[in-house]
């Protein structure tokens, strides 16, 4: 048994790993499963580099969910494109502001505003270049809704209806 509030260390080392809140345990699991199917708000804003966004109704693609309804998205559940260059899927994105670039060595993390919320993603290197204040083509492939203290994974509406799935 290994004891650490790090969770990066904890999913390097561990086999199992139990998350708890106020000496209550969320969920037990492998890292895998915990980080790819968290069971409660907390975990799932707890495991990884996860933004909390609020009125979640209001992205594109999303408008299913409830007004009021929170929700997670992680860096891997947004993509990110240079005005012009996505061909495909438009319908399913919506346009927002690089507000920060941070270079990472082998990519960058980029912050960016749609409609107000800050979403963070990771970029490629071998993409166009962009640049803090240009407006670019953002996709939100999925999220993670609370939902009666559950997290509940949703995907993009307007992906699936048009048969794609990031």
């Amino acid at each position: 048994i290994f004891v650490t509030h790090d969770q990066d260390e904890a999913i390097e080392v561990a086999d199992k790993i139990i998350v708890t809140n106020n000496g209550a345990i969320e969920q037990a699991g492998t890292p895998v499963e915990i980080y790819k199917h968290p069971q409660t708000p907390f975990v799932a804003e707890f495991i990884g580099n996860s933004t909390v966004v609020h009125e979640c109704h209001q992205l594109t693609g999303f408008s299913g969910v409830k007004e009021g309804t929170d929700a997670v998205i992680r860096p891997e559940f947004v993509k990110v494109f240079k005005q012009g260059t996505m061909d495909r899927y438009i319908s399913a994105a919506e346009e927002g502001t690089i507000i920060h670039i941070m270079f990472r060595g082998n990519h960058l993390e980029l912050a960016v505003s749609v409609k107000g919320m800050e979403l963070h993603t990771v970029y490629s290197l071998d993409e166009k270049e962009v640049s803090v204040g240009e407006t670019v083509q953002v996709l939100i492939c999925r999220l993670y809704i609370f939902q009666e203290g559950r997290a509940c994974p949703t995907e993009n509406s307007a992906m699936k209806e048009s048969g794609v799935y990031i």
